[in-house]
């Protein structure tokens, strides 16, 4: 019994001993940083958005807004139905890569 309590005490504190090298250094960003870098993601989005789909810009920003923060109604959809051109294959990889970084940049509030 002394030994199984001796192999429980060290095995503790080899834990305690190994997770003290492990420790990540906590970063604080301020609130205003996180939210510039959020806001001028969202309207660089509704830049190109508008642009490409000839959305007013208002409707550009709601779009992205809705579909990084995850709601996503689905009232607005880039794209067309077909892909016969090349150019509309291009836009629907760039949209799903700004919607997934979007959604890591939002969650990461």
């Amino acid at each position: 019994m002394k030994t199984l309590v001796c192999l429980f005490v060290s095995l503790f504190m080899f834990c305690i001993m190994f997770t003290s090298f492990l420790t990540i250094p906590v970063v604080s960003v301020p609130l205003t940083i996180t939210m510039g870098v959020i806001a001028s993601f969202i309207f660089s989005g509704a830049l190109v958005f508008g642009v490409w789909e000839g959305w007013s810009p208002l409707d550009a920003s709601y779009f992205c807004f809705v579909t990084i923060s995850t709601i996503g109604f689905g009232d607005l959809v880039p794209g067309s139905a077909n892909f016969e051109e090349t150019e509309d294959k291009y836009k629907m990889i760039f949209s799903a890569v700004y919607m997934m970084f979007g959604k890591n940049l939002f969650c990461s509030l």
